[in-house]
């Protein structure tokens, strides 16, 4: 099974909690949310009407005790063709483990047994009771996925027929429910025969976000401040989530504290690392010797990392203030055309340098960019990336019915209209 991104579990975590539950309809807010963006931290409560259990606490309640009816959380699948991955985060317990149990205030753990996943595949010439049985399942569901799986796309002789997309939209927009549902573009392009290449993923997958165009030119801390000519807006890092959730934490003997070690990964073809180079800057790249006091010294591998210096470039622009910061910094280099060895998930910043503008991609890692980019990691690249994408031609959506529901949910740069909603790809999952 490929490994799950943890950012996409904690998305699915922050669905969970402000979405209305199909047992109990309660609402939810997010505490630490900043300029109207939602921030995937998982410092999340709910109302305060119960002591402050959360919608996950009562999942899992529901399951050991049926406080709310059917103990079963039923997560329904809709499929142009094969199950997605979801069935294996299912099937694996990590729902159970990483998503309910891992965000839990209750004692309690979630009785896995009632995650109940279902998968309906749409074809040709279905029947009229078939269709139905399916709605009566999106009705009763507690958390509905719309797979459009790349090798066998929603199309006009295969679509979502007219009551379920009905269903689906009412589900999403009316009811509430965590819904999830691919990208038309995404997944064009995860399913695309033709040779990818950089350009391609910053042109039609790299869009707004956390995606960030570097003009030649600007310096980086006119880059991350909006000041430079042709700057994107950066949107600094969040230090208390990524310390909770990112960060590589190095125990120290007293087996309560810990030291915090971020990461950037350069992206690079040659030998040069302009823009990395850049981030560095203020930072002592002497060797860091390791500290005395660590529980397990070979707990921490000092390759490329040094303290991080509060004087430094990318620590008084890059982070936002009065949040925390790591106490290392680590600067991985990869090679344009193996990402494999690396977990995308893990970084605070992706830098793709000038050099790799043309360069030719993987699928995977194409893949694991895109579900990167999912995940909120920062990537900025140089700006001559951008705009070379016609090697790429992605048809028409010509299945109204899945159309309509993606349009009712998201805009057409695939942003959510609604914050229980998560457009999504099978290379995010």
């Amino acid at each position: 099974m490929k490994k799950v991104s943890k950012k996409l579990l904690i998305s699915i975590v922050a669905l969970l909690l402000i979405s209305l539950s199909s047992f109990a309809m309660l609402s939810f807010t997010l505490a630490d949310e900043e300029n109207g963006e939602m921030e995937q931290s998982g410092n999340l409560v709910a109302a305060a009407d119960s002591d402050d259990i959360t919608h996950i606490d009562r999942i899992i309640d529901n399951s050991n005790n049926g406080t709310y009816g059917d103990k079963n959380y039923y997560i329904v699948e809709i499929t142009s063709g094969e199950q997605s991955p979801m069935k294996d985060i299912c099937a694996n317990d990590i729902f159970s483990l990483q998503v309910l149990d891992g965000h839990r205030v209750i004692e309690q753990t979630m009785d896995s047994s009632k995650v109940n996943y279902i998968s309906y595949q749409i074809t040709a010439g279905m029947s009229d009771a078939m269709v139905e049985r399916i709605v009566d399942a999106v009705n009763n569901a507690d958390m509905i996925y719309v797979h459009n799986d790349p090798s066998s796309m929603f199309t006009n002789s295969v679509d979502i027929p007219e009551a379920l997309k009905l269903a689906l939209a009412s589900a999403a927009t009316g009811d509430y429910k965590p819904f999830i549902i691919d990208s038309y573009v995404k997944t064009s392009n995860y399913n695309s025969n033709q040779q990818r290449t950089y350009n391609m993923l910053v042109s039609n997958d790299l869009i707004g976000g956390t995606a960030y165009s570097w003009t030649d030119g600007v310096d980086m801390v006119s880059f991350m401040n909006m000041s430079g000519a042709g700057a994107s807006v950066f949107t600094k890092v969040r230090g208390n989530t990524q310390k909770a959730n990112v960060w590589q934490h190095i125990m120290k003997d007293d087996d309560k504290n810990f030291y915090t070690v971020a990461k950037v990964l350069t992206i690079k073809k040659g030998a040069n690392t302009t823009l990395t180079n850049q981030m560095k800057n203020g930072i002592d790249l002497t060797p860091v010797t390791k500290p005395a006091d660590l529980k397990d010294p070979n707990s921490f591998d000092i390759t490329n990392t040094y303290v991080f210096d509060n004087a430094s470039d990318l620590y008084n622009n890059g982070y936002l203030q009065r949040q925390a910061y790591p106490d290392y910094i680590r600067f991985d280099v990869a090679e344009y055309n193996n990402l494999s060895a690396y977990d995308l998930s893990t970084y605070d910043f992706i830098v793709i340098e000038p050099e790799v503008n043309g360069a030719m991609i993987s699928q995977a890692d194409y893949q694991a960019l895109q579900a990167a980019y999912a995940a909120k990691v920062r990537i900025l690249y140089n700006s001559k990336l951008k705009g070379k994408s016609s090697s790429s031609t992605i048809t028409p959506n010509d299945a109204p019915g899945y159309k309509y529901v993606l349009d009712k949910v998201a805009t057409s740069d695939d942003t959510s209209r609604f914050d229980n909603v998560l457009v999504s790809s099978q290379g995010d999952m």
